[in-house]
């Protein structure tokens, strides 16, 4: 009698465990030999008509995404930097309270310089996520203004100026904003953690090692969890969850982004990341 109990009772335990896990479908594994237009959309953009985005795109390789972008920062003479954006949405999705990927930096995957002139370091960031809910100051959902929206998202990042993260590695962030306008490009901080190791000391992704990541949101709770391998934060929200959000499909994405410094009389800064994704898994309301 006991042989007999005790899978059953193996099989419960899993299942009591693992419930949300069971509930991600897979939104694309890149199995194609292009990038899908029907799942995807492609946005990119810069703060100043002086960065140069020289190269950069999307990829199927060997079922994987494979996701790149080099970009010079400007000569402009103020101590600040430019931004360059490019990034890649979710088509006709709406709930979204978990996504889920690997990501993997390619070889020589990660370039980032400033300028001695400049006392604000460039940054580069490989990042995903989006709005999860609205705090009821924006309009109608799913109209396409971000106004009111707490926005969440992991980022592998790197400064110029990195004196804890050596070459061939980049560290890991999350972040939970609430945006102050129709695009976003203005919010308030609502909470950010830089992943630490077992050590306390900062999580580092070795480039060319491949590792899963995950931002689930539960409405019960008003709660964040941020998954990074084996390693996990969470963040309460103090913003109330009134309505859904008013970003259009909930501005799910996949991003590289490039924070690069003003550079008047040395070399111009360059931001370059080279990504791979192997998949992207959504959980809906």
């Amino acid at each position: 009698m006991k042989i007999l109990v005790f899978p059953i009772i193996l099989g419960l335990c899993i299942f009591v465990v693992f419930p949300a896990q069971a509930q991600l479908v897979v939104y694309d594994d890149f199995s194609g030999p292009f990038v899908d237009i029907a799942r995807w959309y492609h946005r990119h953009s810069g703060t100043s008509d002086n960065v140069w985005p020289f190269e950069g795109g999307f990829r199927i390789q060997k079922g994987k995404l494979n996701y790149f972008s080099r970009a010079y920062g400007t000569k402009l003479a103020t101590q600040e930097t430019q931004d360059y954006r490019r990034r890649l949405f979710l088509k006709d999705v709406s709930g979204v309270t978990a996504i889920e990927t690997s990501i993997q930096m390619a070889k020589n995957g990660n370039v980032i310089t400033g300028c001695s002139e400049n006392t604000k370091p460039s940054e580069t960031r490989v990042n995903f996520g989006g709005s999860f809910f609205n705090n009821g100051s924006g309009l109608e959902p799913n109209n396409g203004d971000y106004t009111g929206d707490v926005y969440a998202t992991i980022a592998l990042y790197k400064f110029s100026d990195s004196t804890d993260i050596p070459a061939g590695y980049m560290g890991v962030r999350a972040r939970v904003r609430l945006c102050t306008n129709e695009d976003c490009s203005m919010s308030s901080q609502l909470y950010e953690t830089f992943f630490k190791d077992d050590r306390d000391k900062p999580l580092l992704l070795k480039v060319g090692k491949k590792e899963k990541f995950r931002i689930t949101y539960d409405r019960a709770a008003n709660a964040f969890t941020f998954q990074v391998g084996k390693n996990v934060a969470t963040y309460t929200s103090t913003v109330e969850n009134v309505q859904p959000s008013g970003a259009l499909n909930g501005g799910m994405r996949l991003a590289v982004d490039h924070s690069l410094a003003n550079c008047p009389t040395s070399n111009r800064a360059i931001g370059w990341a080279d990504a791979f994704f192997d998949y992207i898994s959504i959980r809906q309301e």
